[in-house]
């Protein structure tokens, strides 16, 4: 059985309606013209800023929650 490529773990607590605003960014940066360097540097910025907010800022929390160190989800966020 083949999985959907939108379906989130429930217990991630992530909803589609979070992560969609940031593929259609990236989307529209490819359209735009943007290298793919580029628009997954725009992607990777965008996510993880978003599991920072549902931390509340703490990088350690929303670290863990992604399943790295903390010192690599801070070079991630530069």
């Amino acid at each position: 059985m083949q999985s959907n490529p939108l379906t989130i773990p429930r217990k991630s607590g992530i909803s589609i309606e979070q992560i969609l605003p940031i593929v259609e960014s990236a989307t529209d940066a490819a359209r735009a013209g943007l290298r793919f360097k580029a628009t997954m540097k725009l992607f990777r910025v965008a996510f993880l800023e978003e599991i920072l907010a549902m931390h509340k800022g703490n990088h350690s929390a929303a670290a863990r929650f992604l399943g790295i160190h903390r010192n690599t989800f801070n070079n991630h966020i530069k």
